[in-house]
């Protein structure tokens, strides 16, 4: 259900699918450049970017774990050689 300022809620905005994110922000940009919908586009475009840096900080925090197996695993290599 939207807010009494019609926005929708957070829980709304993050179970929207990507594409129609992408759609909304479109549509909220097209046509008359009124405040409204400027700021509703600003609001679509504001969870893409934080799907994307939370997709981001997945991505590091994988190569982060990736990468300390490795040395680790080269400092046993190199102890036992």
């Amino acid at each position: 259900m939207p807010l009494k300022n019609r926005l929708p809620t957070q829980a709304e905005l993050m179970s929207i699918p990507e594409r129609d994110l992408f759609t909304k922000i479109d549509e909220a940009m097209d046509g008359t450049a009124s405040e409204w919908r400027f700021m509703l586009g600003q609001l679509y475009r504001d969870e893409l970017v934080r799907r994307q840096q939370d997709q981001a900080n997945r991505n590091m925090r994988n190569m982060t774990i990736a990468i300390t197996i490795l040395t680790l695993a080269n400092v046993v290599a190199v102890f036992l050689h």
